[in-house]
């Protein structure tokens, strides 16, 4: 690499550091709460864990051809808009058309293919103890800051949190996670990994306000939601967790090369925030 793509490179690097700052810190202040600058902190180990455990993996380019990657990121364009016209596109019913075989039917029709977005049902454990160290790192954390804490935290000295926990992990793989990693991670994030042709950091980037902006229906259009209504509050909100989250969850896919680890550190983490919820769903006697 030359000085000036170096240079050119940490420039990339800066600026979209100082717009995630203006980003974060902007929706803590909307929410009117402090920005908890420990809870991004609790993400670097497991980040630097992926980046030296597949340091070679970086240097590999996608191998997803160009047509196909605009293909997916004009349907992406497309479906993005209907979400706010049509809610039942958000409903888990029909994830599996709309974020699974419609962006296949898109990839094989120019040629692409499933391992060309890092996804190959051989790989479900590959790798597996990178994600369950990860899962173990991040697990006292997020039973302290997560919603219904207060309720989660005394099951856990009992039995049926580690019934629950599998069960509500399971769960998340099936009505949310296996969808939305296919979906952003691994179309999305490697059709612009494809489009830019050059470092991860921007399609990483993009790839995660996306994820951000594609929760924003759920918060604002959903009369349950305590920012129904409310667009600052929805948009702030979506910043705060999915955009953190989007970007963790998409420097892990893109270093390790396999959508399933975002698979199952996405449903871990919703998981865990999901026990108490599961607990009352199923209650074992």
């Amino acid at each position: 690499m030359s000085l000036r793509e170096r240079f050119g490179s940490y420039a990339i690097r800066l600026l979209l550091f100082l717009v995630f700052c203006i980003l974060y810190f902007g929706s803590a202040h909307i929410l009117k709460k402090e920005a908890d600058i420990s809870f991004i902190l609790i993400f670097i180990p497991p980040l630097l864990l992926y980046h030296y455990k597949f340091a070679d993996q970086g240097l590999i380019p996608t191998s997803l051809p160009r047509k196909a990657a605009w293909g997916i990121l004009i349907y992406f364009v497309l479906y993005f808009f209907l979400i706010f016209k049509i809610t039942l596109l958000g409903a888990s019913i029909i994830y599996w058309l709309v974020q699974f075989l419609i962006p296949i039917a898109i990839l094989k029709s120019y040629g692409g293919s499933l391992d060309s977005i890092s996804f190959d049902f051989k790989n479900i454990f590959k790798d597996f103890r990178i994600v369950l160290f990860s899962c173990l790192w991040l697990t006292p954390f997020l039973l302290y800051g997560i919603e219904d804490s207060e309720k989660i935290l005394p099951m856990v000295t009992t039995v049926k949190f580690y019934i629950y926990l599998p069960l509500s992990i399971l769960f998340m793989v099936v009505v949310a996670a296996f969808w939305e990693e296919f979906f952003f991670r691994g179309a999305i994030q490697t059709s612009l990994l494809s489009v830019f042709n050059s470092s991860f950091e921007i399609p990483v980037f993009l790839s995660s306000i996306f994820f951000g902006i594609y929760h924003f229906p759920f918060r604002y259009l959903n009369p349950k939601s305590p920012f129904f209504q409310d667009f600052f509050g929805s948009l702030a909100s979506n910043i705060s967790e999915q955009f953190l989250m989007g970007i963790f969850l998409g420097y892990v896919v893109y270093r390790s090369r396999n959508v399933w680890h975002g698979i199952w550190l996405h449903a871990f983490m919703n998981g865990i925030s999901f026990v108490y919820k599961i607990s009352q769903m199923i209650k074992f006697n």
